[in-house]
Formats: C-alpha cells, structure tokens, sequence
C-alpha cells in the first residue's frame, strides 16, 4: 500500500480477487504504526458522514473484482443514496469525482449490504460492460501517438507504424512497429472520460473502534482450489537473441499444503 499525501492510498490488486478493506482500524491501534501519536501522528480513519471513494487504474474489459467494506454505525444500505457509481479523474491531486446520480449503476455490478456482519460487498464486473469497453477502446486509440509515427486501425482496433518505409527487415521500421503495436496501447490507466470506481457514504455514527470480526492472520501460501483463476502455472515466453533476463528453470507453484 502506498500513498501521495493527498489522503489516498494506493493497493496492487488482481483481477478476479476479493478484497477486505479494513475501516475500523482505531486511532490507538494506528498510532504505535504511524509513530507517533493520536495528535502527532499520521492516520488514516474512516469516519462517519464522510464519502469515500473507491476506483481502479488499469482496468481491462475482461476485470472483475469484488470489495467488502464494514461500515457498522447506523443505519446503512447499498442504495444509490449510499452506494453509487463514480468516474474518477486521476489527473489532478487530488483526484475528482463525478457527483451522486451522475451514473447509472451498471447491470454487471452487484452491491449489497449485510445488516448482521455490518458488510458491504461490491463487486465491479467490466466483462460484457458495453459502456466500459467503448471508452477503454477510445481511450487506447488516443494513445496510438505520435502521429507521424503511430496509426490507428478503427477497424480492428489496432496501432501500427506509420513511417512511409514499409520494409519488414528495415531495422528502424522493426522497431517503430514494435513501439505502436506492442506497447503504445499496452496499458490504459483510465477509459475515456474517467476511471470507473463506486462511492460509500458512511452511516453518521461510525467510528473505527477496531470492531467486527476478528481479522485473520495473513497467509504465507496460495489455497488450490478448482478456480482456474488461482491455478495458473508459469509459460515459457518466446525469446529472442537480444531476452539476457531469463529463468533456466520455471518457478514452481507455492501451493498450500
């Protein structure tokens, strides 16, 4: 986890994940962390009335990833009142958002609340989000640039070289194809018009006093299960004369046991 000094923070996450996001931390839980004290020291609390926002960089279309957040202290919902869609503009510091009711809570995502554990869980699904994958395209099609170097193919989606010499053994030209259609769409950090994210509106009388369940401790191996998404072995990638950082061996899975 990492920050900016712009109350925010920053987590690497994985698509297909669930992931707790701990609000009940306490002031003297956080203190002897942050090193100092209550009044010296640099926290970060959840605190009731307040909106928090929670949104990814580097989604892709096929991104699905689910949030529980506790959020005990009153009465409390997944409505739109209190749970709602947000696009976030990550340009500035600190970051924008787009106010309550200014999106439509997609039919991809889920939101619910558990009155007994005091748990919201919302899931952020971009598979079959039409709207998603149009601004993600656009989005990868502005960065097909420069354009006297870069072009892009609407047709396919694709960034190609657009130097006058098409030669495929030219050297130069190897290398500005490799530079526009391997790497200048490679990574889009926001879709057109905004990162896609979700607001929560803490109930008026939360404060984190380290309460709910317990939390377990963290694990030091990965639980085999039949989801293939947390089964995927290490592949061999297709080398050149030029790859020196290579595996003599591929890494095992550190599986449970």
């Amino acid at each position: 986890m990492a920050g900016q000094a712009i109350g925010q923070r920053s987590t690497l996450t994985v698509n297909h994940g669930i992931y707790a996001i701990d609000t009940t931390a306490s002031p003297d839980t956080q203190a002897p962390l942050s090193g100092g004290t209550f009044s010296d020291g640099f926290l970060s609390m959840f605190l009731g009335g307040e909106t928090y926002y929670f949104f990814d960089l580097y989604s892709k279309p096929d991104t699905r990833q689910t949030f529980r957040v506790y959020v005990d202290g009153g009465p409390s919902d997944a409505t739109d009142a209190n749970v709602y869609m947000v696009r976030a503009d990550q340009g500035g510091a600190p970051p924008t958002f787009t106010p309550p009711n200014a999106n439509t809570w997609p039919t991809q995502w889920t939101r619910s609340y558990d009155s007994t554990s005091h748990i919201l869980e919302v899931t952020m699904n971009m598979e079959g989000f039409a709207e998603f994958k149009q601004n993600y395209d656009l989005a990868a099609s502005n960065r097909c640039k420069p354009a006297n170097y870069c072009s892009f193919n609407s047709s396919d989606n694709t960034c190609s070289c657009s130097l006058p010499n098409t030669n495929p053994s030219d050297p130069v030209y190897k290398s500005c194809q490799r530079a526009c259609s391997q790497w200048s769409m490679k990574d889009v950090n926001c879709p057109k018009g905004g990162c896609y994210g979700f607001a929560v509106v803490f109930p008026s009388g939360f404060f984190p006093q380290d309460q709910g369940t317990p939390k377990p401790p963290p694990v030091t191996c990965t639980i085999k299960s039949g989801d293939s998404d947390w089964t995927k072995m290490f592949m061999s990638p297709v080398l050149t004369p030029h790859d020196a950082c290579t595996y003599a061996t591929l890494p095992s899975p550190q599986f449970c046991p």
